[in-house]
């Protein structure tokens, strides 16, 4: 019953416009793991990547890795979000998807 709890605010803060950032945030702020509140996937992770580290109400400093809202306040870490070495894994596929497709002919000739 935990799960559903946190699920179901996840799924309330989709639905009052959050994205997948805010969504993550606010989940893992409000519920802890013996609440049910679960870190970011993979999947997830790249959504707020594709979504170029926005929310509808925060945004991530991914530099300083940072969670800031609208008004510039710090709202914590991302790490304690989710796991570091796959936010970094997620970011680094992100900038290679990036090159290929800025430099087609370049990643042709590397063979990749």
């Amino acid at each position: 019953m935990p799960r559903l709890t946190s699920v179901l605010f996840h799924e309330l803060v989709h639905a009052a416009g959050g994205w997948e950032l805010d969504a993550e945030y606010y989940e893992n702020h409000f519920f802890g793991e013996k609440e049910g509140a679960t870190r970011p996937n993979r999947n997830d992770l790249q959504q707020i990547i594709d979504d170029k580290y926005e929310g509808w109400w925060l945004y991530l400093d991914a530099s300083r890795r940072r969670v800031m809202d609208l008004w510039k306040n710090d709202r914590g870490e991302f790490s304690q979000y989710a796991n570091l070495q796959k936010f970094e894994e997620a970011v680094a596929i992100k900038s290679a998807r990036e090159r290929a497709r800025s430099h087609p002919s370049e990643t042709l000739q590397k063979g990749r």
